[in-house]
């Protein structure tokens, strides 16, 4: 995971070439943006300067923007699920139709205490 306040608009990536040059640098290191929506907004510009990248598309994660007034640019998180996936041991169940087996069926039958409901 790379993260921090790069001061680099992400959003100038078709019309600034060292934004663009920045970008393919990252996405060829196998690094993806999980923010992409912008980050500092003024009354005269807005901009996405604070990013997150990972290379580990394949954890579950949940990332967003936190909008507030405290700053001037907006909080940004990236909470990776750190759970092992649980893996559920199978049980299976055999029976053995041995004779004795039977036998002990057949005498536990003879011994149970069935009720008729009408």
């Amino acid at each position: 995971i790379i993260m921090g306040n790069i001061n680099i608009d992400m959003h100038k990536f078709e019309t600034h070439p060292k934004t663009e040059t920045y970008l393919d640098s990252i996405f060829c290191n196998g690094y993806l943006p999980v923010i992409v929506k912008r980050t500092r907004i003024t009354a005269s510009s807005a901009t996405l300067i604070d990013h997150i990248y990972t290379n580990n598309i394949t954890s579950r994660s949940h990332s967003g923007i936190i909008v507030t007034d405290v700053a001037d640019h907006f909080g940004i998180f990236h909470i990776i699920s750190t759970k092992a996936a649980q893996h559920k041991t199978s049980v299976s169940k055999n029976r053995l139709f041995s004779a004795n087996n039977i036998n002990l069926f057949k005498t536990n039958l003879d011994h149970a205490y069935f009720t008729i409901v009408q």
